[in-house]
């Protein structure tokens, strides 16, 4: 019993964990670190994954919630990032966040302070 405790005790919040995205025709079980990205499109949110792509009947803001403590980050009213798949900050043409798949997301201007806190902490 004790040794249960321990690992209870122990274990990281921030430690990947699964989560369930609801489709059109199945649930599906995710793991945290295999999001890519989330985006938004009213009440739809887009998740790309690794591999593929599910598209899940919910607004995005509901995910970051679930997803905040796990290593993401909003960087616009549209988009969900997880942090470990940033490769750097764009200053080109505006703000823009590129990804190592070569994705550009861009970083609004009222969210721009925050993400750049959370990229320095890192």
């Amino acid at each position: 019993m004790k040794n249960l405790v321990s690992l209870l005790t122990n274990q990281s919040p921030k430690a990947e964990q699964r989560i369930a995205l609801n489709t059109l025709k199945e649930t599906r079980f995710v793991k945290t670190g295999e999001i890519i990205r989330c985006q938004s499109s009213n009440n739809y949110t887009t998740f790309f994954l690794k591999d593929e792509e599910l598209v899940v009947s919910k607004p995005i803001y509901e995910y970051e919630e679930i997803l905040k403590d796990y290593g993401f980050i909003r960087c616009h009213q549209s988009h969900l990032v997880n942090v470990r798949h940033i490769k750097s900050w764009k200053k080109e043409y505006g703000d823009f966040l590129l990804l190592y798949d070569g994705t550009e997301l861009p970083i609004s201007r009222g969210k721009r302070d925050r993400v750049r806190e959370i990229l320095n902490s890192i």
